[in-house]
């Protein structure tokens, strides 16, 4: 495959990676407690692992998807520092991150092996499953 369809695909050397981040919140809500904590996990957990992240907040959940600003280099070593700050909080409850996958196929890095075989079957699998979603 050429490098210009790799990199339109997010194959290869240019695949990205990411893991998921999900915890429950039992601080104060809608306060002044729950605002400092929104900004010490942007700014002690997911900034200074060099993260970036984006995700939901609901009654139930607060969960994310994560990947470093490089996208290229999202490492095991950054899940670890994200579920040990999750873990020191007395007001955060079942934390878990995922394992590292890929950011747009959302598989796991050893089916990307496969994927990598046969890019354009795994992209179209994807846009219709995509697409069927949206229409459910």
């Amino acid at each position: 495959m050429k490098k210009r369809l790799r990199k339109k695909y997010h194959l290869k050397e240019f695949q990205e990676l990411c893991f998921e981040i999900h915890f429950l919140y039992r601080g104060v809500t809608n306060s002044r407690e729950e605002n400092l904590f929104w900004e010490e996990f942007i700014m002690e957990c997911i900034e200074k692992n060099g993260l970036n992240c984006g995700g939901c907040i609901s009654a139930e959940s607060w969960d994310f998807t994560a990947h470093s600003v490089d996208k290229s280099k999202t490492i095991d070593y950054q899940i670890g520092a994200v579920k040990k700050w999750l873990d020191a909080r007395c007001d955060v409850e079942d934390a878990n991150c995922g394992n590292l996958k890929d950011l747009w196929y959302g598989t796991s890095i050893s089916m990307n092996d496969e994927m990598q075989k046969k890019p354009l079957q795994y992209f179209v699998q994807f846009v219709r499953k995509q697409a069927q979603s949206l229409l459910k």
